[in-house]
């Protein structure tokens, strides 16, 4: 994603806004059929933007730093999550169990993640957060036993009605 849209490198998507946004569209990587440069995704404004579909699949970072990025039902998501306070990350899932939105990738940092939505998130990857998670609809669970949450230390809050659904795996509790 280069300056010139075919070059090399990657590119960065920055979002700073201060309003509510909404996306339903393509986010992804460039392949030039040799070369895959990675898009980089970067929500630091104080609003609200929400991503939805499934058309959004790059493989850069996304760091949120502040205000709150929302994916909504974006099942082929396969960018690394960092959220660092203030920011917070909300997923909105309606997806079913039966064909469950896993999610392979590193969460971490100490922001704020917000589950709504009826559907089913599942973490299959590295949990490293040290935030807080509100689980406040559907269900969030570990789809096989190769989730890791060994190095989260966050604080979960379940509302009324939503569901952690440790499945295979232990997460640990102090």
């Amino acid at each position: 994603v280069g300056l010139d849209g075919v070059g090399t490198g990657t590119g960065t998507l920055l979002l700073n806004g201060s309003g509510t946004y909404l996306y339903n569209g393509y986010l992804r990587d460039q392949d030039n059929g040799g070369t895959t440069n990675k898009l980089n995704l970067i929500e630091s404004g104080s609003g609200f933007q929400a991503i939805s579909g499934v058309n959004v699949n790059y493989t850069g970072p996304t760091s949120i730093t502040g205000g709150t990025l929302q994916l909504i039902d974006t099942r082929n998501f396969r960018s690394a999550l960092a959220i660092s306070a203030p920011g917070v990350l909300e997923i909105n899932s309606s997806t079913p169990f039966a064909t469950r939105w896993n999610y392979g990738q590193t969460i971490s940092g100490n922001g704020t993640l917000n589950k709504t939505g009826t559907g089913v998130f599942g973490i299959i990857g590295v949990s490293n957060f040290a935030g807080q998670i509100n689980l406040q609809q559907g269900t969030i669970h570990n789809d096989n036993l190769t989730a890791n949450w060994n190095g989260s230390t966050a604080d979960v809050n379940i509302s009324a009605g939503a569901t952690l659904d440790l499945r295979g795996n232990n997460i640990p509790i102090d």
